[in-house]
This record gives structure tokens, C-alpha cells and sequence, in this order.
């Protein structure tokens, strides 16, 4: 880690834990653990307490007070958390209100509330949601792999409205701005969203963007979650959508300025262990440049 990754980093962390503490206080104000270790937090020293009253504030809550409207309490919470985010010129922390669990610019295993371990790819958020019946897992951003055994207890994976349900499976599910994708590796998912159902088996992948259709098309064992192993297979992706996975791994933001090249479809494979030689690996397989390549991100042009 560089030294600039890490007032990022410990911020990020700061805002992580205060998160938790107020979520357990909106819970039941009384909890008297939770406030021991609100206490605590806030004892570390005026960054915790900076944190923690931002924090606050992003959330749209007052200490002794409980939310019942989540939902207002969540825009308002990415409203605030955007704007805080500008003003601190680092990577937006609005997920933080949201996730349970969230990656860097790595993949790592995640042990959810119900014991299930799922495989997470680098910048992605996921909310779980499991209560005493189905277990539920809600897809804020990046990519998941789910292996998990359904003979008991049913397993959903939330992908803004749509819903993924398996059939005893293990699958991915991935988005990147309003692309959403769903590849199965063994067994069967059903994909519900409004009055549309499609069931995706193994060895097919759903791509939709507004509602899910039957379009299936075959992809190879290869092709599902490469990224585990740090691989990109971009057969049949376009530009931008490799930038965009490219981009979940490296410090800053990747554009690319023209449309054109950003619908420019590519194939091959990227090692995703230097994410910028993947970029400039990217640029030259479609005669693009990249440019100002730093700490703050890169454009790749015409």
C-alpha cells in the first residue's frame, strides 16, 4: 500500500465502524454495549469524532433519535456521503452507508451473518439481509461468486429489482452501471424482475440492462468469475466495460472520452495483477492512448 492509500483507507475503516455502531443504536437506543463502544470510538482521538458526526449527518438521524423510514434515511444518506466524499477528493464512501461488506482493489472471501462464505471481487459492496428466512444478499456494486448449499434454507442475490434465486447452484452476479449479469457456473438460477422470469443453467450467461430477457447465451467454464484469479476474458465486452473492471483496481477513476471507442467491442484476456499495464494492454489492441496515468486516474482517448 502507498503512503497516499492510506489516509483513504483509514478513513474508509472510521467510517465502517461508525456505521456499525450507529446502525446497532438505531436498532435499540439502550443497547448499552453499543454505546460503550460509541464511547470508545469517539475517546480515539477528533478524526473519530469528525467520522462519527459526519456520519451522522449522512444518515439523516439524531442520536437519540430512530429511524423507521429506511428509505428516506438512505437517500439522504448517499446525498450527504456524495458531498462529503467531493470535499474529501477520495473514492465515494456512499456504500459504506449501505454494505455490510465491502472490498478494496482486491478479491477476498467474505463470511456472511448465515456461515456461507462468497468470493468478492476488488471494489465491490454487498448488504446482507438474511433474517430467520431465506438468506438474502444484496448486490450494491462490483461482482459476487456463490457457491452455496440451498437444501435447507433458499439463497437470494438482489441486483437493484431484480431478484436471483437459486436452484442449488454456484453462479456469478455483476454490474457495472446499469449492465447487470448473471453466468452460471453448475445448476440452475431464476431470475425474476416485475412480470418477467428467466432461468439461467450452467453454462449460460444473462446479460440484461432494464428488464431480463430469454436472450441466454453459452459461455465457457473460463469465462465465469476469471477475476478470482486476478484474469479478465473479454471476449464479446466492449471498451468501456473493460475499463470499468480495470478501474475497480487501480487508485482513481478510468474515462474514456469517446463513445465510439467506448462501444468498441474487444477480445482477449487481461492479467488483472497490474491492472494499469492491463489498461495500456487495452489501448493498444484498439489503437487508443492513455493519458495522465497517476494516482488521480486515467483517460484513455482516440
Amino acid at each position: 500500500m502507498s503512503k497516499s492509500d492510506e489516509p483513504q483507507d483509514e478513513e474508509r475503516e472510521r467510517t465502517r465502524e461508525a456505521v456499525r455502531i450507529i446502525r446497532r443504536l438505531d436498532e435499540d437506543p439502550q443497547d448499552k454495549a453499543a454505546q460503550r463502544d460509541r464511547d470508545a470510538f469517539l475517546a480515539r482521538g477528533t478524526c473519530e469524532q469528525a467520522t462519527y458526526d459526519r456520519t451522522l449527518r449522512a444518515m439523516g438521524q439524531a442520536e437519540t433519535g430512530l429511524r423507521r423510514d429506511r428509505g428516506k434515511r438512505y437517500a439522504i444518506a448517499i446525498v450527504g456521503v456524495i458531498l462529503a466524499s467531493l470535499a474529501l477528493a477520495w473514492q465515494p464512501v456512499k456504500l459504506s452507508i449501505l454494505a455490510d461488506f465491502q472490498t478494496d482493489r482486491h478479491v477476498e472471501n467474505i463470511e456472511l451473518a448465515s456461515g456461507d462464505v462468497v468470493i468478492l471481487d476488488a471494489a465491490t459492496a454487498i448488504g446482507d439481509e438474511t433474517d430467520d428466512g431465506p438468506r438474502i444478499v444484496n448486490l450494491l456494486a462490483g461482482a459476487g461468486y456463490f457457491d452455496v448449499d440451498t437444501s435447507q434454507r433458499s439463497f437470494v442475490v438482489k441486483v437493484d429489482e431484480a431478484t436471483v434465486e437459486t436452484l442449488g447452484t454456484a453462479f456469478e452476479v455483476s454490474r457495472q452501471g446499469s449492465m447487470i449479469q448473471v453466468t452460471v457456473a453448475e445448476g440452475a438460477v431464476r431470475v425474476s424482475q416485475a412480470d418477467q422470469t428467466v432461468t439461467v443453467t450452467a453454462g449460460e450467461r444473462l446479460r440484461w440492462q432494464d428488464t431480463p430477457s430469454s436472450r441466454l447465451e453459452r459461455v465457457d467454464d473460463a469465462a465465469i468469475a476469471p477475476w478470482r484469479d486476478d484474469v479478465l476474458i473479454t471476449d464479446g465486452m466492449t471498451v468501456g466495460e473493460v475499463a470499468a473492471i480495470i478501474d475497480r483496481r487501480i487508485l482513481g477513476s478510468v474515462v474514456v472520452l469517446s463513445d465510439e471507442l467506448k462501444n468498441t467491442v474487444v477480445s482477449g484476456r487481461l492479467d488483472l495483477t497490474r491492472p494499469t499495464d492491463a489498461l495500456r494492454t487495452l489501448a493498444v489492441t484498439v489503437d487508443a492512448r492513455v493519458t495522465a496515468l497517476s494516482p488521480l486516474g486515467a483517460v484513455l482517448r482516440p
